[in-house]
């Protein structure tokens, strides 16, 4: 009776963490790591949502336009001041959020220096121009004033449902606990992108497979975006 050779059996090709060090593929850390990127997911799910869809609006704001909530003008008067009493670009923002009962939004100053140009063969010199625009997730208001003029022009625009989807993305007009809150997400998203190749890796072909297809991901992505990253700086 001749002896019955034993041989171990072959590990199926593609199974294993090809991107964990072997020392670290213990069940308790993988345990850790299945756990945590699924509660990251389900804690960032509707966000991820609403900046998925704001990412689709901001990108298509430019080239192959779409309805991305472009804002619409609500107001556009000239206000009747006193010169003397706009001393500074200071006491113009000053002036704006007592006049219109501005207690939120934040506040963007701007500055144009004076100049002199040439106008039909004379010199003439251009006064400073100061110019105020307060962001809130829903609307917009810009107030611009020259300098010793008596009038201050300002306007204000709305935001549709898009528009302020694209102010939660972009963080225009929230305060500091959206934006501490939003780099929370992105965070997020770093971690479960991570933490998602890393247990992808035991679900699907081998090692070679997995760098060639992140590889090919970013030479892609480079090859969508360096032609029009070199014609910028044309």
């Amino acid at each position: 009776m001749h002896d019955t050779l034993q041989t171990k059996p072959k590990t199926p090709k593609g199974l294993g963490y090809h991107f964990i060090p072997k020392e670290y593929q213990k069940a308790k850390i993988l345990m850790w790591l299945k756990r945590t990127h699924a509660w990251t997911g389900i804690f960032g799910a509707v966000m991820f949502l609403v900046i998925g869809i704001s990412a689709v609006l901001l990108n298509h704001r430019g080239t192959m336009k779409i309805d991305t909530g472009a804002p619409t003008e609500t107001a556009n008067v000239n206000v009747a001041v006193d010169p003397q009493k706009m001393t500074s670009i200071e006491a113009f923002q000053q002036w704006l959020f007592s006049e219109f009962s501005l207690s939120s939004g934040r506040a963007y100053p701007k500055v144009s220096p004076s100049e002199t140009v040439q106008f039909e063969g004379k010199t003439i010199t251009l006064p400073e121009a100061w110019e105020i625009t307060v962001y809130a997730p829903n609307s917009t208001i810009k107030a611009s004033h020259t300098t010793g003029s008596n009038n201050i022009n300002v306007r204000s625009t709305a935001n549709n449902f898009w528009g302020i989807l694209k102010n939660m993305h972009k963080g225009s007009g929230f305060g500091v606990a959206w934006i501490l809150f939003f780099d929370v997400l992105a965070g997020s998203f770093i971690f479960m992108s991570l933490s998602g190749i890393l247990l992808w890796s035991k679900l699907h072909g081998t090692r070679l497979l997995g760098v060639g297809l992140i590889t090919g991901s970013i030479g892609l992505a480079l090859i969508a975006g360096i032609p029009a990253i070199m014609t910028s700086t044309l």
